[in-house]
């Protein structure tokens, strides 16, 4: 087992460290590929020290006990920057800044004591950092990861929900790959955490703890490999939605938030049904009724009590369900579906029993029947 682990360390940590180079010296989107490939660099090097550590623990202790004093501090580096890294994919305006500090401030801190036990030990020969303290540090470790990994998740849920008061269709964001794996390194962190608990807890047999090390190492293998790969080709995530400022909210309701322009907006959509278009953005239909967004999206919230995404998909439903009940060609309902502005068929689903408490199919019969 051991030979095993081993072999899938040794070859993570070269993922790691290759990719964190050609991500960092490419270009677009740069602030994007940079924040990533630190966090891959982090990552590799704690992956380095701990396969040094298992395997090579009396050759650094003898030549470069450095290491093993500052063996904590790339542990807390490279967390925080799977969450700025999300940042910079969802938001326009991103800047790293000098909150930057803030988050590195942990890894500074075990830097600092990690040279200062350098120091006695080298001089006084005493081994400052107990067993007590460097367990303790590994719990922390578990729990920043964790929680940073959670923040990246909450963000790209905050910014799913945000969107919709802006576009009519965000499957392939439903469907975006950093939501999967942000929620693949998460496990692989649990996995990991899991078996330090088993371990040092319980007491029981560190084969275990190998086992379930294997299984993160591969999660997390996999997971740096999948996102690597969609940066170099696709260098824009999420390309369709980023472009969009969501704005502040305001307390005071812009003066076109009135009855009269309700009329005007329910007008536009039954005379020139702008839903029919699979990609209209609030922006589009802002323009033709020569509308803020932002006004526009609290006039929808205010007078009809739905978010742009509901209000566009609800005009959708009303036209599939004229097409259900009246089509005397009998098409399909991927046809149907097609020609009443959805991109997929699940979404139409979803839509549709949202709107009606039935499926399409459930509906058409009921209306044959």
């Amino acid at each position: 087992m051991n030979d095993i682990f081993n072999l899938i360390l040794a070859v993570t940590v070269f993922q790691f460290l290759f990719l964190a180079i050609i991500l960092f010296f490419k270009r677009e989107p740069q602030s994007s590929n940079r924040l990533f490939s630190l966090f891959l660099f982090g990552k590799g090097i704690t992956l380095l020290l701990t396969l040094l550590y298992h395997n090579y623990y009396q050759s650094v202790l003898m030549y470069l006990p450095i290491i093993l004093s500052l063996y904590s501090t790339p542990l807390f580096f490279y967390a925080p920057f799977l969450y700025l890294f999300t940042k910079s994919i969802l938001d326009k305006n991103f800047r790293v800044g000098k909150k930057v500090v803030l988050h590195l401030f942990p890894s500074i801190v075990f830097l600092i004591l990690g040279l200062i036990n350098h120091y006695f030990i080298q001089y006084h020969n005493i081994f400052i950092l107990n067993d007590q303290f460097i367990l303790a540090t590994t719990a922390i470790y578990y729990i920043q990861a964790i929680t940073y990994t959670i923040l990246s998740i909450r963000e790209l849920l905050k910014f799913r929900t945000d969107l919709k008061n802006y576009f009519s269709e965000i499957e392939k964001l439903k469907q975006s790959l950093l939501m999967y794996i942000l929620v693949g390194f998460f496990f692989a962190w649990i996995v990991f955490l899991s078996g330090f608990l088993l371990t040092y807890l319980t007491g029981l047999n560190s084969e275990i703890k190998s086992i379930l090390e294997s299984i993160g190492l591969l999660i997390l293998f996999f997971n740096a490999n999948i996102i690597a790969y969609k940066l170099i080709q696709h260098p824009f995530l999420l390309s369709e939605f980023k472009g969009v400022i969501i704005e502040s909210k305001s307390t005071v309701l812009p003066k076109v938030v009135n009855e009269q322009t309700a009329k005007r907006l329910k007008s536009y959509m039954q005379e020139n049904r702008p839903f029919l278009n699979p990609s209209v953005t609030i922006n589009d239909i802002a323009a033709e009724l020569d509308l803020h967004p932002r006004s526009l999206s609290l006039l929808i919230k205010h007078s009809f009590n739905q978010n742009f995404f509901d209000f566009i998909n609800e005009h959708r439903i009303n036209e599939a369900k004229s097409k259900l009940a009246n089509d005397k060609k009998d098409s399909t309902i991927l046809e149907i579906l097609y020609e009443c502005g959805f991109n997929s068929k699940s979404a139409f689903n979803n839509a549709f029993k949202k709107f009606t408490g039935f499926t399409p199919t459930t509906f058409r019969n009921t209306q044959k029947a």
